[in-house]
């Protein structure tokens, strides 16, 4: 979120209009919160945990960054998950309505993507109902930008 924190603040904007301040978000308002589930998406598209499927060796992370599908796909945006009204669009075809591949595919699709999926929902819309998130600051007193990179290379499992 430092590093799109227009991300945070429409994703805060849209959990303050349906959840409020005086509650915690919860699973009931997943269907009325289109634009965190685009970022549970998103995050899973953008850095995948397992970037190469561990039996058929899928190149998940060259899929999920295919241009064609992914327009500038090193960018994190959510919105690419919503319609212009707003809403979760259709989804890829052959994704198992999920938009990215980062679960596998065919047969043998992960068995954990629905309690992946829910576990990241309600943990994001938690997080950004409760703190703004913003970047470190340097004994300058100069912003900290992470590196978006930093993780990418460093194995199998991301």
């Amino acid at each position: 979120m430092t590093l799109y924190p227009d991300v945070m603040r429409r994703a805060q904007g849209e959990i303050d209009n349906v959840v409020g301040r005086d509650r915690k978000p919860t699973f009931e308002d997943e269907d009325h919160l289109p634009y965190i589930t685009a970022i549970v998406k998103e995050v899973l598209r953008w850095r995948p945990v397992a970037p190469l499927d561990a039996l058929v060796f899928e190149n998940i992370w060259a899929i999920n960054h295919d241009s064609t599908y992914f327009p500038e796909p090193d960018e994190f945006r959510p919105e690419r998950y919503l319609d212009s009204n707003g809403v979760l669009a259709e989804p890829l075809h052959d994704t198992h309505h999920h938009g990215h591949l980062s679960f596998g595919s065919g047969r043998r699709i992960c068995i954990g993507q629905y309690f992946a999926s829910q576990s990241l929902f309600i943990a994001i819309a938690t997080i950004l109902w409760a703190v703004n998130i913003e970047q470190a600051l340097d004994s300058d007193g100069r912003p900290i930008i992470p590196s978006r990179t930093d993780t990418v290379d460093d194995g199998v499992v991301v």
